[in-house]
């Protein structure tokens, strides 16, 4: 495939010569191009349970192709072969690093959590599972369960129960920022969480769909070659979504509970039993190139996505949205006076992160055992000296101290996973090459450098490095970098979710879950989010109710902290 798109790519003429032969040579090469996909798309979707992969090769910018003036072709056609190369190279490594990881880990036997063990029970990341069930035991999580502890975290009126479901989360949240290939207990036993696939219906009783994930991990493998399901049925390893360039990169779930169930080679929850749908008809059609289909309204997910997108960017931020933000503003305006949110300030105890070096000298020392507030300004001041000296460790120390704020404890997801992420030989390679992408190319290169490059550092909290680097570097090309984490994603998915049931585009919110998910957005999500926010904080400047020159940055501080209802 990458053989192909480099014979494609080669044959597109660097300039655009006048008179009818050039004419025809692009449009060969766009011939060819088209081609190219279709043959491609029909192999990729023998190989591959998830359609979305092939969807990648007639998305947006392929109809604009074929049907673009020839010297915009031209240049679409450089843009999307180096974005497809990205793309399927980023897919190739994936499925590498989880034929590695789980080929290792054999995944003979699965431990199901429910929501009682992760309660009441030793924390599963310190079970000895190889030791207890023996060589080859993966732990999974059903989504199901996630929720419930998500629930008991702030809906119980036992403060005990709460208290030890937010400390289940924090942890299950650490494990969804390692990223799919890094997420162990500390055996080394993989641990995943099935997330639910969008549209996925519940049984009615929690216990019978734990009971359900279970026996999904029972299901007979099909014959098959593919080396992961999702991407293949055939691998023994937990199924894994691999998306396409505007989505998700991991599920983004959260699990319920516990059952030990016993399973052979099979697929987990995230694959669903519906089979197989193509993107493309087969051939044979009376024009052969039918747009992309899906099985509801004749339009794919990627393009319903694209189209929900398109809808929010017309429509910015709905009313409900806008009063509330307004009311935000009257509360907190007197702290925000110059617009920014550089006075918004968590509080830490210092002496819990005494194990971590490089120490800011910003920060308040270690050896403090009082909670300290810190604030933003004072996080964007630190990060700048640090930059100054290229000390990238240093400036992505005071970001995250800055995210987890009092929720980081010595034998947590905090200093416990900091220290992880800095004792990663390529952290400060990577660090510096999503400096010089964002100085050099934008935020969402950066972003791009940094997904799934180290290990325990996922983009809720690299974004707030970004975030933090982004005041102190201006980046020569589009918005400045601003912080997506779960909560500011779900904002979204909310909005999301109204425009495509008035759209028609989405009217399940199936999409909306899908795009908008918990975490490990794909680089094109992070794109469109910031354009988002960027032009919403100019739709609300022109707002009475909102700081005329107020930066886009005191939105997501503003987004993060409020609520509204559809009534307005």
């Amino acid at each position: 495939m990458a053989g192909s798109l480099n014979d494609i790519s080669i044959r597109i003429p660097h300039t655009m010569k006048t008179g009818a032969e050039a004419e025809a040579e692009i449009r060969a090469v766009r011939k060819r191009y088209d081609e190219w996909t279709w043959k491609a798309a029909e192999e990729l979707n023998r190989r591959f349970n998830d359609r979305e992969i092939a969807g990648q090769l007639r998305a947006g910018r392929y109809r604009a192709i074929l049907t673009a003036p020839l010297d915009e072709a031209r240049l679409m056609m450089y843009v999307e072969i180096a974005e497809l190369q990205d793309y399927f190279r980023s897919v190739a490594n994936r499925v590498r690093a989880m034929q590695e990881r789980y080929g290792r880990a054999g995944a003979v036997r699965y431990a199901v959590l429910d929501t009682n063990t992760t309660l009441h029970f030793t924390r599963f990341d310190k079970v000895p599972w190889q030791k207890v069930f023996g060589k080859g035991t993966a732990v999974m999580v059903p989504h199901v369960v996630v929720d419930e502890i998500d629930t008991k975290s702030y809906q119980t009126g036992d403060k005990k129960i709460s208290r030890r479901a937010r400390g289940v989360f924090r942890l299950l949240e650490s494990v969804l920022e390692a990223g799919p290939e890094n997420a162990t207990a500390d055996d080394g036993t993989p641990v995943f969480i099935a997330a639910d696939e969008p549209g996925h219906a519940r049984l009615p009783v929690p216990d019978d769909e734990l009971v359900a994930s279970a026996l999904r991990l029972h299901q007979p493998r099909h014959r098959s070659a593919d080396p992961c399901p999702r991407l293949g049925a055939a691998c023994t390893a937990p199924a894994r979504h691999v998306p396409g360039r505007g989505q998700r990169t991991s599920p983004a779930g959260t699990g319920t509970g516990s059952r030990r169930a016993r399973a052979g080679r099979g697929r987990t929850a995230a694959t669903r039993t519906e089979g197989i749908r193509r993107i493309l008809p087969k051939p044979g059609g009376t024009s052969g190139r039918e747009r992309l289909v899906n099985e509801r309204d004749g339009q794919g997910r990627q393009e319903r996505a694209d189209a929900v997108d398109r809808e929010m960017a017309a429509r910015l931020l709905p009313g409900p949205v806008v009063r509330a933000l307004g009311r935000w503003w009257e509360v907190n305006a007197s702290a925000y006076a110059d617009g920014t949110p550089g006075a918004h300030s968590v509080r830490y105890t210092p002496g819990r992160w005494a194990q971590i070096t490089p120490w800011p000298s910003a920060l308040a020392p270690t050896s403090a055992s009082d909670d300290v507030a810190l604030s933003r300004a004072e996080v964007a001041s630190a990060v700048a000296d640090a930059l100054r000296r290229e000390a990238f460790r240093e400036a992505l120390v005071g970001a995250y101290v800055w995210g987890k704020g009092k929720r980081g404890t010595p034998g947590g997801s905090g200093p416990a996973t900091l220290h992880k992420i800095l004792a990663f030989d390529g952290l400060d390679a990577a660090l510096a090459a999503a400096v010089t992408a964002l100085r050099e190319q934008g935020a969402s290169q950066a972003y791009a450098a940094l997904q799934g490059r180290v290990p325990g550092l996922g983009p809720s909290f690299f974004t707030k490095f970004l975030y933090f680097t982004g005041i102190a570097v201006p980046s020569a090309h589009g918005p400045r970098p601003l912080i997506l984490d779960r909560v500011l994603s779900r904002r979204l998915r909310r909005m999301a979710a109204a425009v495509g049931r008035e759209s028609g585009h989405d009217v399940d919110g199936s999409i909306a879950a899908w795009v908008w998910s918990d975490g490990n957005w794909s680089p094109h999500r992070y794109a469109v989010y910031l354009s988002f926010m960027h032009a919403a904080a100019d739709q609300l400047a022109a707002d009475e109710g909102w700081p005329s020159g107020a930066a886009p940055d005191l939105l997501e501080c503003a987004l993060f902290t409020t609520a509204w209802d559809t009534s307005g």
